[in-house]
């Protein structure tokens, strides 16, 4: 009798945590979905372009738009490219700022931006949006397997790399790269 109890008591539990598991998913799924149509994580201004060198200011955001980090940088090159690891999740992808880099400066040799906006292994730039503790852990841990090049686990789809660049740019003039939750990157004029 005892052993049918505890057996009892345990399916509840696993009963009542799935069912708080799948109203975390759901949460989570439904704070993707409720992104923004235009997002805007990073904004940049060409301060010099000399010699063949670029240096530029360059300015990181969370999704309620306030400031996550401060760069200005001299790069080798007159193309600037920014890559972003891009994830599906939920019918809409998440855009992850990777790297800085140019036309003179391989990808693997740019500067990696995933330091800049990690606070604690939480990826900063997707504060300001509710996501719930359950939906802030899976992000951090996607965020983890990005930050080690490894694909992620669970219910998000295979990474792929999405590369906005920009060749004809006046100095002093601020850009924005666009990011679309249903897809696509752009740099256009702020």
């Amino acid at each position: 009798m005892a052993v049918v109890l505890s057996l009892a008591l345990v399916f509840l539990g696993v009963t009542v945590l799935t069912a708080l598991q799948k109203a975390e998913i759901a949460r989570l799924e439904k704070s993707i979905q409720s992104l923004k149509d235009e997002i805007v994580l990073i904004r940049f201004m060409v301060l010099e372009r000399d010699k063949g060198m670029v240096k530029a200011r360059v300015r990181l955001y969370d999704l309620a738009g306030a400031e996550v980090d401060l760069l200005e940088m001299t790069w080798p090159g007159t193309e600037l490219s920014f890559d972003f690891s891009v994830v599906p999740a939920a019918g809409r992808y998440l855009a992850f700022p990777r790297r800085i880099f140019t036309d003179r400066l391989a990808p693997s040799s740019g500067t990696n931006l995933y330091p800049r906006y990690d606070r604690g292994g939480f990826p900063a730039v997707f504060e300001g949006a509710d996501f719930g503790r359950f939906g802030r852990k899976r992000l951090a841990e996607l965020f983890e397997a990005l930050k080690e090049d490894r694909e992620p686990s669970g219910s998000f789809g295979s990474v792929v790399h999405d590369i906005a660049r920009i060749a004809a740019f006046e100095p002093g003039i601020v850009y924005k790269v666009v990011l679309r939750p249903k897809g696509g990157i752009e740099i256009l004029e702020d």
